[in-house]
């Protein structure tokens, strides 16, 4: 058959077999390094995800919980969401829409959430916000008086299987946020409002 091709092979592919003693520790230094910047990476990924409130296998009777949202000008959003349940964090539209704009200037990426939760009386966290894609203009928003927001702690017991939305108004005059039943779009809650 013909000449053998050469090998060709990457850095640290398996394929490269160190020459002397001063080769292994290079490879090894390298190997390490890697993992010494990829760790933070990971820890820090880590930290930024919520658990789920409830598991998927939970035997329990459950309802649903949606945070929800809307464009109010051409890069001013508005957010309704739910961020606590019982002061255990969880995932809501505001960060996950936080991390899909990111990289984006001043655009907006809306990410809905919408999540289970237990059929029982507990303590939700609501806050309803205005939303831009740019530190500076929320400071000069805020500056303006057009950055609003309200926040609170609400009662809330989700009957079984029902849908529920956060919802509300964002006003000079007067902002409120709440929860109402998905189908009636009745409030559910006490509205908390400023």
């Amino acid at each position: 058959p013909g000449p053998k091709a050469p090998r060709l092979a990457g850095r640290l592919s398996s394929n490269v077999r160190p020459h002397n003693s001063t080769h292994v520790a290079l490879i090894k230094s390298m190997k390490s390094s890697r993992l010494a910047l990829l760790l933070p990476l990971a820890l820090g990924l880590a930290a930024c995800t919520t658990p789920p409130l409830i598991p998927d296998d939970y035997p329990g009777p459950t309802a649903r919980l949606e945070d929800t949202g809307f464009l109010q000008e051409r890069f001013l959003g508005v957010f309704f969401a739910a961020v606590r349940v019982d002061d255990q964090p969880i995932a809501n539209m505001i960060g996950a829409s936080r991390s899909a704009s990111a990289g984006l200037g001043r655009g907006i990426a809306f990410r809905p959430v919408a999540r289970k939760i237990p059929a029982k009386a507990m303590k939700v966290s609501l806050i309803a916000t205005h939303y831009v894609g740019m530190p500076i203009e929320e400071l000069f928003k805020l500056g303006q008086g057009t950055f609003l927001s309200v926040e609170g702690v609400v009662a809330f017991e989700p009957a079984k299987d029902r849908d529920y939305f956060v919802t509300g108004e964002l006003k000079k005059e007067q902002s409120c946020v709440w929860v109402a039943d998905y189908y009636t779009r009745e409030p559910v809650t006490e509205k908390l409002c400023k």
